[in-house]
């Protein structure tokens, strides 16, 4: 099987090294407007802009989000993000989705 990719521009990129990790105060239960829902847990997001040719310039935003699971394991295979993203001059974020029961 073959991949349609100019390796002109194919980069290759070490992900980890130019992430860097924030974390976003999200509502627990969006659909639960009593007082008591009001809990809240820490979202993790990781940020590289290393390519990002910022807002000015109208450079794009590539996110992903993750599978339900830590986003550790997912951002060394998901491949398309460090590929395209010098290409485009895009910032990549990627969210961790995370399943909590309540």
């Amino acid at each position: 099987q073959k991949f349609l990719r100019d390796p002109s521009v194919t980069v290759s990129a070490s992900v980890w090294k130019d992430l860097k990790t924030y974390f976003y105060n999200q509502p627990l239960d969006h659909f639960n407007y009593n007082p008591q829902s009001n809990a809240k847990f820490k979202q993790r997001l990781l940020m590289n802009s290393k390519y990002w040719g910022g807002a000015n310039a109208s450079a794009p935003i590539f996110v992903y989000l993750g599978a339900e699971e830590p986003i550790d394991g997912d951002i060394e295979v998901v491949g398309f993000l460090p590929e395209d993203a010098p290409r485009f001059n895009a910032l990549m974020v990627y969210i961790e989705v995370l399943t909590y029961k309540l």
